[in-house]
């Protein structure tokens, strides 16, 4: 028999976080891709290596060449082994080409949010001295564009992804044969991956 205590735990962390989506709806976790990657072939890489977002660190363990904006600073500041993502408001049209992440991320214990871009740094006190933690943090600080928000070591793609922003139909295509071919026509909470996967076009017409 579970103590009553425990289930008031869960039910107030299932208000809180219900209270949190409500008050950040129109914001996602955006991580664009650098280097002038494509999206269908970088999601394609994704699904081969376990279907997760992963650090700098964890790329390297599997053989991966790392990559993103800034792989040798984000090394010297221990944020090589974190995800990085950036708070944003959704556009009401013409999204730019990126993965739109929920955010309810946000949430996770090991999420860092700063108003700038620190390239990742977790060391001495920073953390503590710049860390925003509260719904009033997250959306100051997605009015600035060097915003970042980081995850420890990796993100798994099916449970968190909200959209994904493909640069034409074409690529759009390629990215839904990504997922069918392995035999994932729908995402762990229930929408349909077409649904998911848009292009700037067709984004404003999206099911939220």
């Amino acid at each position: 028999m579970q103590h009553p205590l425990r289930n008031l735990f869960y039910v107030n962390q299932t208000a809180s976080a219900i209270s949190g989506a409500i008050q950040m709806k129109g914001y996602s976790l955006v991580h664009d891709l650098t280097n002038g990657e494509s999206m269908s072939g970088f999601i394609d890489l994704i699904m081969e290596n376990n279907g997760a977002m992963v650090s700098t660190v964890e790329k390297m363990r599997m053989g991966v060449a790392p990559g993103g904006m800034s792989p040798v600073a984000d090394m010297q500041t221990g944020g090589a082994s974190y995800f990085f993502t950036r708070i944003k408001k959704q556009p009401a049209s013409d999204a730019s080409p990126a993965l739109y992440f929920k955010k309810q991320m946000l949430r996770r214990m090991d999420a860092i949010s700063y108003d700038h871009d620190a390239y990742g740094k977790v060391i001495d006190d920073y953390v503590q001295r710049n860390r925003g933690a509260s719904i009033d943090d997250w959306k100051r600080f997605s009015q600035r564009h060097g915003n970042e928000t980081i995850f420890k070591y990796s993100v798994t793609l099916l449970d968190n992804i909200e959209f994904i922003v493909a640069r034409s139909d074409n690529e759009r295509r390629e990215i839904i044969q990504s997922f069918t071919r392995r035999g994932i026509k729908k995402l762990p909470d229930g929408r349909k991956v077409e649904d998911i996967v848009h292009t700037p076009q067709s984004w404003s017409k999206r099911k939220q």
